[in-house]
């Protein structure tokens, strides 16, 4: 025939071995494990840390401290005799003279932390679009990939009926050219639509973290 090429060429394994079984909420959990997200997100962690240090530079310090003491002028006596003396001493120490620049560092860090706040939420929108884009594409290929098969199947079915026919002289050859060519089409259909989804799905593992 002038399509039996096509005869050597079989779909590529089983709908179950190619099919993967994504949750788009647990997906959409991963946007956070995400490289880009954990560099911002440790740089938040440490500014803020840098933030807190530089604010105590500029906040009073309280210290207490305490003594304890036995004192005796004869030290034959016995010990339930001998004099005790405590005392305490609070002292509060505010750094008054580099306050100024202090405050405004850490005024330069709170701004910081704020650009670096919405380059996160910022990251975390554009991660979430192309994940939905990503996920819509995968439900309609998925389903595309069965329907397609599906059109393998019967288009093969319906060759075989025309060989049949044809030999039997029931069918022109011409039209069983044309059943060749719709078998041909839609293998080449089915086999389009696996390289989209397979290309999809494989963009998709980047959201597919452990």
């Amino acid at each position: 025939y002038l399509l039996n090429i096509i005869e050597d060429i079989e779909l590529l394994g089983k709908m179950e071995e190619i099919e993967k079984d994504l949750d788009y909420e647990k997906l959409r959990s991963n946007i956070t494990k995400l490289p880009d997200m954990q560099i911002i997100l440790f740089q938040s962690k440490i500014m803020k840390s840098m933030a807190r240090n530089t604010l105590k530079e500029v906040l009073p310090t309280v210290a207490l401290t305490g003594s304890y003491d036995w004192t005796i002028d004869e030290y034959t006596k016995s010990f339930d005799q001998w004099d005790d003396r405590y005392s305490w001493t609070v002292a509060l120490v505010w750094p008054i003279f580099n306050g100024g620049g202090t405050l405004s560092r850490f005024a330069q860090m709170k701004e910081n932390i704020n650009q670096i706040e919405l380059t996160k939420e910022s990251l975390e929108n554009v991660f979430g679009l192309e994940l939905k884009s990503l996920y819509l594409n995968y439900v309609q290929q998925k389903e595309m990939l069965k329907l397609n098969k599906e059109s393998v199947e019967l288009a093969k079915e319906n060759l075989e009926v025309a060989k049949a026919y044809y030999s039997q002289g029931r069918i022109s050859h011409l039209e069983l050219l044309q059943s060749e060519l719709n078998y041909s089409q839609s293998k080449i259909s089915y086999h389009q639509t696996l390289s989209d989804y397979l290309i999809n799905l494989s963009k998709l593992e980047k959201f597919n973290l452990k």
